[in-house]
């Protein structure tokens, strides 16, 4: 304790029973919270850069889980079933606190795997499955991506791409970090790796910027083959040459064996740039 100031508590996993047991005290007086307090801090992924703790408050976890339930139709009363990790918001906070906004039946499963699901759905009556919800109200130790990323009025700019049809539907179409500016041009790495991917040469695909004197940025791509296949360079510059404008044609070609990933299994794709700069991976 003395070695962590700030540190209020200890929980000892020895003295569970007394802490589960203290829920129950009607003697103990719970502190005061105000909605816009901090209550939790998760850190993002870190594709773009070192991961950031994202620090989320009580109002903005207890709206995200109850608004979703009701937008997802759960009546008072439902069953749900959570295969989320509860030490993730998607877990913790659409889950759990939506099951408890909904007074619903929550059924745990301890890992995803799809025909355990589908009996336990079957087994309970599940009405509900949960997927992910994300809202942050600053950035632990970032002032500057976190004014960056949150305006005045609380509002989170999650930096997605998106365009919405004639219907309302949005479609995600990339990430604003993401963009590639080539001469004034704005690309989309998003649409060139669908393009890329579905050739049978390809197994998977990181399109980046590569830093350039002249144009600013130009397109890089980095390539695993698919088993049993060869990247030839010339096939594959033609192949998007015939699907999309030339401007947005990548100019540096890299062969991968496997791509730097996070935690959570996202390429990061700022080490691929490091490495185009760096010298660590040789265009073909």
């Amino acid at each position: 304790m003395q070695s962590c100031p700030e540190l209020r508590g200890v929980i000892r996993f020895d003295q569970w029973d007394e802490f589960v047991a203290a829920g129950d005290d009607p003697t103990i007086k719970l502190p005061d919270i105000d909605p816009l307090d901090a209550v939790m801090i998760q850190y993002t992924s870190g594709t773009t850069g070192f991961p950031k703790g994202a620090v989320l408050h009580h109002r903005g976890l207890v709206n995200n889980g109850a608004h979703v339930l009701e937008r997802a139709g759960v009546r008072d009363g439902d069953v749900t079933l959570t295969a989320m990790p509860l030490f993730h918001t998607a877990g913790c906070v659409l889950c759990v606190l939506g099951a408890v906004s909904k007074l619903a039946t929550q059924v745990l499963v301890e890992a995803f795997e799809p025909g355990l699901v589908l009996q336990v759905m079957e087994r309970h009556g599940v009405h509900a499955l949960m997927v992910v919800p994300t809202m942050l109200v600053a950035l632990l130790e970032h002032p500057e991506s976190t004014s960056a990323a949150i305006d005045a009025d609380g509002w989170l700019h999650t930096g997605d791409l998106c365009a919405m049809d004639e219907r309302g539907y949005l479609t995600v179409e990339g990430r604003l970090k993401d963009m590639i500016i080539r001469g004034g041009e704005n690309i989309y790495p998003r649409e060139l790796e669908e393009v890329l991917f579905a050739h049978p040469a390809v197994g998977d695909v990181a399109v980046v910027g590569i830093p350039d004197d002249k144009w600013g940025e130009q397109v890089g791509a980095f390539i695993r083959a698919a088993p049993g296949m060869t990247i030839v360079k010339a096939e594959l510059f033609e192949y998007v040459r015939e699907h999309l404008a030339p401007h947005k044609a990548p100019r540096h070609w890299y062969v991968v064996e496997q791509f730097p990933l996070t935690g959570s299994g996202k390429i990061q794709k700022f080490k691929l740039r490091e490495m185009s700069m760096t010298g660590a991976v040789e265009e073909i």
